[in-house]
């Protein structure tokens, strides 16, 4: 995750889909700390996410506005390449972000990916 303000970071994304619906959190770790942001997306077609997501960065509460294309290329794992900027708080700040999948959930276990793209 590249973002404006705070820089180059590492996240984690833990997501989960019922439908077109989509929610979680990212937790991401810059050199200034770690933020942790609370996610809602839908599926707006078939391979576009539009949503919102919330953190508290430096005390502040802030609200920003995700667009993604998830892209599952035969052979590779899936990923999901985004972008998003502030609508309330932390004005003017945005950043860009790339998450591969690593692994999906059946039943109860959570199993590896294995590299193929598979439904969450």
């Amino acid at each position: 995750m590249t973002d404006k303000s705070l820089g180059k970071g590492t996240a984690t994304m833990l997501l989960s889909q019922n439908g077109a619906e989509i929610g979680g959190y990212v937790s991401t770790v810059f050199s200034s700390g770690k933020v942790i942001q609370a996610v809602a997306l839908q599926v707006a077609s078939n391979d576009t996410l539009t949503g919102d997501s919330v953190a508290s960065v430096d005390g502040n509460a802030c609200t920003f506005a995700l667009t993604a294309t998830y892209a599952a290329a035969s052979g590779t794992s899936p990923t999901l390449n985004g972008k998003y900027s502030a609508i309330h708080g932390c004005t003017g700040d945005r950043g860009t972000f790339k998450a591969v999948q690593g692994c999906f959930f059946h039943g109860d276990a959570a199993r590896p990916d294995g590299g193929l793209p598979r439904p969450c």
